[in-house]
């Protein structure tokens, strides 16, 4: 289960009401020095009211915390004029500190608790001893350096969220603008695709001139797509309507070559086996040498120099 410090706190700051009741009880009935008890009875009371602001949420409660444990340790707790042995109460403040702030607070503490101690200690106190001041100094160089560690790492970890955070935002961003812009491709393409449809059927009308007579006036450029989609037309067109006769005007027809040539040839082709005849009109004089050239045979496919011709041609099918 994760701790949140402020669950630390008011957890640490109960059980320092309960322990300090405890000596406090235990103290009184085996002959406790004075000041102790003194500092003992005060001590639940202060931890409680501070246990009380934890619980509130009040941003000072942790540094008060660590000043009333310094202050009760030093001042109540021990007695360096008369101690014999070295009291482990004094690491206490350290220990609190460490807990419920910072690294450089813990340090703070630890450095405030021993000078006040050696402040009020005797010459022969155990306080002042060189191997108490050493471990007392390890203790808290432990404490600090321990501290400092779950600082940084818990610096590190923010800073990963953080970082990870910003990256799924982002991920998430690109996500939705490559969405949004396959939307908008696939908007454009199908917009596109009736544009083209829309064009094809615009370049090549179909329209009945005369009863069962069609006219397919063939503009532009042909390549092998648009030749195909004009035979699906006009293939179309001739079954749907049962046209006798299907007049092909090639007068606006931009490029003229063998491929071209072929391409209709193809087209007279299929529609003749439908039982309707073909009439081309409009050959230009580049078609009609290119025709000869490659001795292309337009076979039963009847010829008209205009539309108009090719329609009274029809009449006599």
């Amino acid at each position: 289960m994760r701790l949140s410090q402020r669950f630390a706190l008011l957890s640490l700051l109960l059980f320092e009401s309960v322990m300090s009741i405890l000596g406090l009880l235990f103290l009184a009935f085996n002959d406790g020095a004075p000041e102790v008890l003194i500092g003992l009875g005060i001590l639940p009371i202060l931890t409680l009211g501070l246990a009380f602001g934890a619980w509130r949420n009040w941003p000072w409660v942790p540094i008060a915390s660590v000043v009333v444990a310094t202050a009760i340790t030093v001042l109540l707790l021990i007695d360096p004029a008369k101690d014999i042995y070295f009291s482990p109460v004094l690491l206490a403040p350290m220990a609190v500190a460490f807990v419920v702030t910072d690294s450089r607070t813990t340090i703070v503490t630890a450095l405030v608790a021993i000078v006040v101690t050696w402040l009020r200690a005797d010459s022969d106190t155990p306080y002042l001893k060189v191997d108490y001041a050493i471990c007392y100094a390890f203790i808290a160089g432990c404490l600090w350096l321990g501290r400092l560690i779950l600082e940084q790492t818990q610096q590190a970890n923010t800073e990963a969220l953080d970082l990870a955070q910003t990256e799924r935002g982002m991920a998430q961003r690109y996500a939705q603008e490559a969405e949004d812009r396959a939307s908008s491709l696939q908007t454009q393409s199908e917009e596109q695709q009736r544009l083209l449809a829309t064009v094809a059927a615009l370049e090549t009308p179909i329209v009945e001139v005369a009863e069962q007579v069609l006219l397919a006036p063939i503009i532009g450029y042909v390549d092998d797509q648009r030749a195909a989609q004009l035979t699906d037309r006009i293939l179309a067109a001739v079954n749907q309507r049962r046209a006798n006769a299907i007049i092909l005007d090639i007068t606006s027809l931009s490029n003229v070559n063998a491929q071209t040539a072929q391409q209709l040839l193809r087209l007279a082709s299929a529609i003749r086996l439908l039982g309707s005849s073909v009439i081309l009109s409009g050959i230009s004089p580049d078609l009609a040498t290119t025709l000869v050239r490659q001795r292309i045979d337009l076979g039963m496919v009847r010829t008209a120099p205009t539309p108009y011709a090719a329609l009274q041609l029809a009449a006599t099918l």
